[in-house]
């Protein structure tokens, strides 16, 4: 009799321990209707990923892309194309079989099951598919690392008590090139994909994604010399792996015809594709990751060269990296009370995810009440150098750490109340950004927290009503700027009560 599968699984969501963290899981997530998840990160990345798989993701702001930014239906309808490609060939002693995780247009050959997880801190997301047909499992997940760029991380597990043959191609569709503006890469990406140039380093994972030039219609020297640079780790040195630029080969591999190298393409879409194959033992589990990052130099593919000559260190520093930048994200959000404990987890997790994405907007206190006299006087000079050309003195007394209150008070103590107004505005906050994202693209935004050296930026944006909003949350957690919020709100407002709604 033919085995009857549940077509239409009950969708269940609970908490659970996976890889030492605790995540969310949506079980059967294939059978909502998508939606659109945002992943974190303690640093400047942005990840906008559909139920579906599709993202879109890069840093800083929209036209830093990594994969395109479009409108919120693009990306739920484009995970055939954009994103994360896997495919399977299986062999066993009487035929191949061909496997597409997470493909809707393969529902109905395997018995299959697709979870969503996403960590409790949020910076996390894994996709998996349990194919109990072929006894196979396989996984993917987003991590962001403030050194290496975004890090997808991938197992294939053999659910069967026998030695497993497996041909596989698995890898990044549609990666995007450094330096396309973002109105040509929405409205003339064929132009784009002209311009591209997609290269892999002799004898080394590393791949760069480059334009031929600047898209200009000027007479004059237009070079593009920053790239986008992927490589990719893989525990088993498989040495007949290989790298494939494109995806113009992907039905070959489902045929079963042989693929050829492609260490260049010219004036196509880019993808990162490894090809090798793989034999599983019972029970046995294969990691490799494909870390992706953009705008990169030449300095900074030199140091990327050298690194992966010594892959098992780099796998190290890399983890380390993702470590430290979730590390990070725990420190800026604990600082406004993000951490509740009640007898129901969901109502902690929701309490953090509100504390997280309001932080997000108005932007938080990494230092608590603590000021450095550097960016104190940077801001008071930019706010009005004629109040700050008055006060040398004031400027040479301050010590090179202080507190909030003793910039008020030393300021109240010179008597001029244009200081005073000015010391009181002072807000030492980072981390924040304007909203905007693939479902409300009209709304630009950037993400910047540190300068071009390095060195943690103090600033904040947005529209006053938005940032009052948050502002008026964080104060609960430093009531002590209370009062610079009222000052900063009062003097931006006019004698008849208007309040400007300009971004700052």
């Amino acid at each position: 009799m033919k085995q009857k599968y549940n077509l239409q699984p009950e969708i269940e969501g609970q908490f659970v321990d996976l890889k030492g963290e605790r995540y969310y899981k949506i079980a059967h997530v294939d059978q909502m209707t998508p939606f659109f998840i945002s992943v974190v990160s303690a640093s400047d990345h942005w990840l906008f990923i559909s139920s579906t798989g599709c993202l879109s993701a890069g840093r800083i702001r929209p036209e830093n892309a990594l994969f395109p930014y479009r409108s919120v239906d693009y990306i739920h309808e484009n995970a055939e194309n954009t994103g994360s490609k896997s495919i399977f060939r299986i062999a066993d002693a009487h035929k191949v079989m061909l496997w597409e995780p997470f493909n809707v247009h393969h529902n109905g050959l395997y018995e299959v099951e697709r979870h969503l997880y996403k960590n409790s801190i949020g910076d996390k997301i894994v996709f998996e598919e349990i194919n109990h047909s072929l006894q196979l499992k396989f996984q993917y997940s987003w991590n962001s690392s403030e050194q290496f760029g975004f890090v997808r991380h991938s197992e294939l597990t053999n659910l069967s008590d026998s030695e497993r043959e497996i041909e596989l191609l698995d890898g990044l569709q549609n990666l995007l090139p450094s330096g396309v503006p973002l109105s040509v890469q929405q409205t003339s990406s064929a132009l784009v994909d002209a311009y591209k140039w997609n290269e892999q380093f002799e004898d080394s994972t590393l791949a760069l994604f480059s334009l031929y030039a600047k898209l200009s219609d000027r007479a004059e020297p237009a070079e593009s010399l920053l790239v986008t640079t992927v490589f990719s780790l893989d525990g088993d040195n498989n040495q007949d792996s290989q790298v494939l630029l494109s995806s113009t080969q992907l039905n070959r591999f489902r045929q079963g015809a042989e693929i050829q190298s492609e260490p260049l393409t010219k004036g196509i879409r880019g993808s990162y594709l490894i090809h090798k194959y793989i034999k599983l033992a019972a029970k046995q589990t294969q990691e490799w990751s494909i870390v992706a990052d953009i705008d990169n130099n030449h300095a900074d593919v030199c140091q990327l060269q050298q690194q992966l000559c010594d892959s098992a260190t780099l796998a190290k520093t890399l983890a380390q990296s993702i470590a430290s930048n979730q590390q990070e994200l725990v420190k800026l959000i604990s600082g406004a009370d993000a951490w509740q404990l009640t007898a129901e987890e969901n109502t902690s997790v929701h309490h953090y995810a509100n504390v997280l994405f309001n932080n997000m907007r108005g932007g938080v206190f990494p230092n608590g009440y603590q000021l450095e006299k550097d960016d104190v006087v940077k801001a008071l000079v930019n706010a009005n150098q004629q109040v700050m050309k008055r006060h040398n003195d004031f400027i040479e007394a301050l010590e090179d750490s202080f507190t909030h209150e003793q910039l008020v008070t030393r300021a109240k103590a010179s008597g001029d109340e244009q200081l005073v107004r000015l010391s009181y505005e002072y807000l030492p906050l980072t981390f924040g950004r304007r909203h905007g994202d693939p479902s409300r693209p009209w709304n630009h935004f950037e993400i910047k927290l540190k300068d071009e050296n390095g060195e943690r930026l103090f600033s904040y944006q947005g529209n006053w009503r938005d940032i009052f909003q948050n502002w008026e949350a964080m104060a609960l957690s430093y009531p002590g700027f209370i009062n610079s919020f009222i000052a900063k709100f009062v003097n931006a407002s006019t004698v008849d009560g208007y309040k400007p709604i300009p971004y700052y």
